[in-house]
């Protein structure tokens, strides 16, 4: 047996929740991964010496 990965016990998980905290925890999510993009934009960047 497969079991499911740490993202989709996430969505499973999530379903649960009232719609509100669902927008809420997408909208942080969003905002992680944005932020986790940047990051690694930054340090792939070759470095100035």
């Amino acid at each position: 047996m497969m079991l499911p990965s740490p993202f989709s016990k996430v969505l499973e998980t999530t379903k649960e929740l009232p719609e509100a905290i669902q927008d809420e925890l997408a909208k942080q999510l969003l905002e992680d991964i944005e932020t986790e993009i940047k990051w690694q934009e930054n340090f792939s960047k070759p470095q100035n010496a």
